[in-house]
């Protein structure tokens, strides 16, 4: 099966593994098919073929890589209707972001406003 043929409802996108990992068993638990990545690329590539219902992504990812936002922006010229939730650890960084991507929320993100703002998004 190709990948654009795998249901997904999240393409997630965080480069602390544990935390990833914790996002990805969170979404699962609660019947979300996930595709999780360390960096843009495969979330790009993903979302390109249509595939994925909403975009969970950190903001700040590892040094040398394209941040989150640059991600979203990215998707938003292919796909303008994908809901975006980003999340960030540096409340700083709320200020600076175009809230019209979507909603921002602070790490460490407590699991049930993630999913509150998960089923809001794909609710709109």
């Amino acid at each position: 099966m190709a990948a654009s043929e795998v249901p997904t409802d999240v393409i997630l996108v965080e480069d602390d593994e544990a935390t990833r990992l914790a996002y990805a068993r969170l979404l699962e638990a609660h019947g979300y098919a996930v595709a999780a990545f360390d960096s843009i690329g495969g979330a790009l590539d993903l979302a390109k073929t249509g595939c994925g219902k909403l975009l969970l992504t950190d903001v700040r990812l590892r040094a040398g890589e394209a941040h989150g936002v640059t991600l979203a922006l990215m998707i938003r010229l292919s796909r303008p209707k994908l809901p975006i939730i980003l999340m960030t650890a540096y409340p700083e960084l709320r200020e600076l972001i175009d809230s019209r991507l979507g909603p921002i929320l602070i790490k460490p993100v407590d699991p049930d406003a993630l999913l509150g703002a998960i089923k809001t998004a794909l609710d709109m």
